[in-house]
């Protein structure tokens, strides 16, 4: 749950709060700004793969706006050693405006890694057919909460920006509509392969 407070609405003369009021275009914010409809699309249409480049957008945007030495590749591959410093920073950025925007960042952080991790064990235990097809359907359910936890770490990323909805980047591209497709065709194998009796498969 989260709650906006605007800066100066009981005080006409307090100063403008610049910081997080001025709204950054997607290429200059500090960190990636996406609306929720289009998130929520791509995280669940690839199948959690856009996971992997959202990772990279905010580490690449956090890397231009302040000129720094790190590698958002690695970061994005490896997101779960580097999840909670991305928290932190975006909770910096809120913390030296004076919006408000309450979340947990820590808990949600650690939440989602543990989540990233039983992930990834399901996946290679899939792939070994061992527990099949419990093990499937538990990896695919995994996505829900991850969604979710990773939808917390937007909101207060779109806010962070000063872009609380994301309307600087609420439309589907391109590209866009190519990994759906990808990830459409990726789905219908998966559940075929869950389907099918294990023999066949």
């Amino acid at each position: 749950m989260s709650s906006i407070t605007p800066p100066g609405d009981t005080n006409l003369y307090a100063p403008p709060a610049a910081e997080v009021g001025d709204i950054a275009t997607p290429d200059t914010a500090e960190f990636y700004v996406v609306a929720s409809r289009k998130f929520f699309m791509l995280f669940f249409v690839t199948a959690g793969l856009y996971q992997i480049y959202w990772f990279y957008r905010h580490w690449a945007q956090f890397k231009r706006h302040h000129n720094l030495d790190l590698w958002p590749i690695p970061r994005a591959i490896f997101a779960v050693f580097f999840t909670h410093s991305l928290t932190r920073e975006i909770e910096a950025r809120i913390h030296r405006s004076t919006a408000r925007f309450d979340w947990s960042p820590g808990a949600i952080a650690t939440t989602f890694v543990i989540l990233q991790i039983a992930s990834n064990i399901l996946d290679r235990m899939a792939w070994r057919n061992i527990g099949f097809p419990v093990t499937d359907w538990i990896s695919i359910s995994i996505l829900l909460p991850m969604a979710w936890l990773a939808h917390a770490m937007q909101r207060a990323a779109n806010m962070a920006c000063g872009d609380p909805e994301g309307a600087s980047n609420a439309q589907l591209t391109v590209a866009n509509w190519i990994w759906m497709l990808l990830g459409s065709i990726l789905w219908a194998l998966a559940l075929l392969g869950l389907l099918l009796p294990q023999e066949i498969a």
